[in-house]
């Protein structure tokens, strides 16, 4: 509960600045990088993951990994919230709000139907895709350069999300293969 409340917290003061920070020429394009980068990794780490189990020494120790783990995995949450609000206080509260309340109390729930349907991860991870897209199309560098319609953004952003599940497919072909060349030997 107390690592839960932390992890709120620490969340809201993030996506605030972030979303400020997104005005900076080309901290919207690494960020839109890192969001592509984090969508990739959630497909080809997705079963890794599923087994992981930390022991807990101590209430501190509890609210230590969660906090660690809250910072580590939801970059793309704050990035992709500040990026989606485009400025907009009210989408910004907005799309906080909805990522709390199911970081909060629908975690759990998520997680066992991810595991159930690997789908989600894919849905997830495509979505992730356009979201870093429309963050690299919209960063001011890029469109003081280039000046790309909004035709282009989206085309660019379809590009993106059809890219890392590509790439995560591909990545996972491999793996699978190098695997099984080990196993042969």
């Amino acid at each position: 509960m107390f690592g839960t409340v932390a992890a709120v917290v620490l969340r809201i003061v993030l996506t605030f600045f972030a979303a400020q920070l997104l005005q900076i020429q080309f901290l919207k394009l690494g960020g839109g990088l890192v969001i592509l980068w984090i969508a990739v990794k959630l497909l080809t780490e997705a079963e890794e993951s599923s087994g992981i189990n930390k022991q807990v020494q101590s209430l501190g120790h509890a609210i230590w990994l969660i906090l660690v783990a809250d910072v580590t995995m939801s970059v793309d949450n704050i990035l992709a919230v500040a990026a989606a609000s485009k400025g907009n206080l009210g989408l910004l509260i907005f799309g906080l709000v909805l990522s709390i309340t199911f970081v909060a109390f629908t975690s759990g729930l998520l997680a066992r139907l991810m595991d159930k349907y690997p789908i989600i991860i894919w849905i997830g991870s495509a979505i992730l895709g356009r979201v870093g897209g429309d963050m690299i199309a919209t960063d001011p560098w890029i469109h003081e350069k280039v000046h790309p319609s909004q035709l282009l953004e989206i085309g660019f952003q379809i590009v993106c999300a059809g890219g890392v599940l590509g790439l995560a497919w591909l990545l996972e072909r491999r793996k699978k293969s190098e695997e099984k060349t080990i196993a042969n030997v």
